[in-house]
């Protein structure tokens, strides 16, 4: 007796089970369900059949039904949605946009993705999982490849789920060729990349290149310590040391109100200073005095920054001040911000640039990348900031010598690539007592010479005339008030 009872226990535990198990998996919608939402998009092809727009007061109300129904019915997760998905005829094309808001992703559905009940809970999938995933997680990427790395993530989304959905095999197909259309856009590294993020279940990621480093060739000459301007009193701030073929194991102290830290560059000659040690009792804002020293302890270089008494808020996503429009490369570009953090990392045409100071409010870059207009932005690890777009340029000043006799004639000569037309280039003569300097096609003034450039990328002769024997320095500028933007 006891064995039957036990044995009617487990199988109705096993029954229980079962259904429990059923109920968690299932994620589609019913027959019946099926069929409310199909009987709102009827009714939207009869009114659109008697000449109704699709902006038709009517056609917005059956649409926002359709839209709650398939909520309710397809259960499709809408952490990362921030509002109730809204029917856009006017404003999105095809069968829906997303646009990011924070961590989230506001979503628009177009007229295309109430061709049936199923499709436009796919709709729905590919924007609020698929692009809010990626919003989530600082995938938001502005860049070619980078969208196209998340449309094909946000196809896939749909693919994988597609029977759950209960798309037809015409559905099936047309989300396959979309899928390869934007996969077929991808480099082979990207793609081999993807392949291995969607087979281990991963999100797929841009593949960047790493920074050149080319600093340490650059800023070889004088010492010199990179340093935010500002750091918070509660946070780590990235520096970077230049200037002698040794650059790696100097030693970096920072030091407030009379307390001390100090750690070693690495071979890169970056080091992370911790200012939570040594900032206690700051009210408001305080000096911090930056030294290095080499391996006997002489002091090479020094620099300063403010205090600020906070912590990071590290749980918020990146923030750029408005970026320049035009950035040289070869030259560290100081760019503002806030929640950036000793980490941050400044994107640049796919490139990683090389960070030379980062701290909350401020980080300074080596530009080192290809010429033209491209998306920026910076990559923390709580996030990707809104992208911006700059034009980099080179600028290149090749003096042949920087001494002269009486009546020698020299000629330098200044290429330069991707500089707006307009742009005016501005070349001092800093030695008048010793050169004389005239540039065909210039403004040539006595000691200034002005040329506005008429092409984006040209070359222009420097011609210089010696008067005195002796060593001469000509600066150059560049002026882009009246340049206009590349394209």
């Amino acid at each position: 007796m006891n064995y039957l009872k036990s044995f009617f226990v487990l199988i109705i535990s096993l029954l229980l089970l079962a259904a429990s198990i059923q109920t968690h998996a299932q994620t589609t919608a019913t027959k019946a369900e099926i069929k409310q939402i199909q009987e709102k998009l009827d009714k939207i092809k009869e009114l659109k059949k008697k000449g109704k727009k699709d902006d038709d007061a009517a056609i917005k109300e059956l649409a926002k039904e359709a839209i709650k129904l398939a909520d309710s019915f397809y259960k499709i997760p809408a952490k990362n949605l921030d509002g109730e998905p809204a029917y856009d005829p006017g404003g999105v094309g095809g069968e829906g946009a997303s646009g990011k808001s924070g961590k989230k992703v506001k979503v628009g559905l177009g007229t295309d993705a109430f061709s049936s009940p199923g499709w436009l809970a796919s709709s729905k999938l590919h924007e609020i999982e698929g692009h809010g995933g990626q919003a989530a997680s600082g995938r938001w990427y502005t860049g070619a490849k980078g969208w196209a790395i998340n449309e094909v993530e946000a196809y896939d989304k749909e693919i994988d789920n597609a029977d759950k959905n209960g798309l037809d095999s015409t559905e099936k197909a047309e989300l396959k060729k979309r899928r390869d259309e934007w996969y077929n856009k991808l480099d082979s590294a990207n793609r081999v990349k993807i392949d291995k993020e969607k087979k281990n279940g991963e999100p797929y990621k841009l593949s960047l290149v790493p920074s050149t480093g080319s600093s340490k060739v650059a800023f070889s000459k004088n010492a010199e310590l990179f340093v935010a301007g500002t750091v918070l009193s509660e946070e780590r701030m990235q520096v970077t040391y230049r200037g002698t073929k040794i650059i790696e194991g100097i030693v970096v102290s920072a030091e407030v109100n009379g307390r001390k830290t100090e750690t070693r560059t690495n071979a890169n000659g970056n080091a992370l200073l911790d200012f939570s040690a040594i900032s206690t009792g700051i009210v408001g804002s305080a000096v911090a005095i930056i030294k290095t020293f080499d391996a006997n302890g002489k002091e090479i270089s020094s620099a300063n920054t403010t205090v600020q008494q906070g912590a990071s808020r590290i749980f918020n996503r990146p923030v750029l001040e408005k970026l320049p429009e035009n950035i040289s490369n070869g030259e560290a570009v100081t760019i503002p911000g806030q929640n950036l953090g000793a980490d941050a990392k400044l994107v640049c045409g796919e490139l990683f640039q090389e960070t030379l100071s980062a701290s909350d409010k401020e980080m300074t870059v080596f530009t080192d990348a290809k010429t033209g207009t491209h998306p920026a932005y910076v990559i923390t690890a709580n996030g990707v900031s809104e992208s911006q777009t700059v034009n980099v340029y080179n600028l290149d000043f090749m003096l042949p010598k920087g001494s002269i006799t009486p009546k020698e004639n020299v000629q330098a000569q200044v290429h330069f690539e991707s500089i707006p037309v307009g742009t005016k280039l501005i070349f001092t003569n800093k030695s008048p007592e010793t050169i004389k300097m005239t540039i065909p096609g210039a403004q040539n003034a006595a000691n200034e010479c002005i040329y506005t450039v008429k092409a984006n990328n040209g070359t222009i002769p420097v011609n210089i005339t010696g008067i005195t024997r002796g060593d001469f320095k000509i600066a150059l500028d560049t002026d882009f008030t009246n340049a206009v933007k590349n394209r």
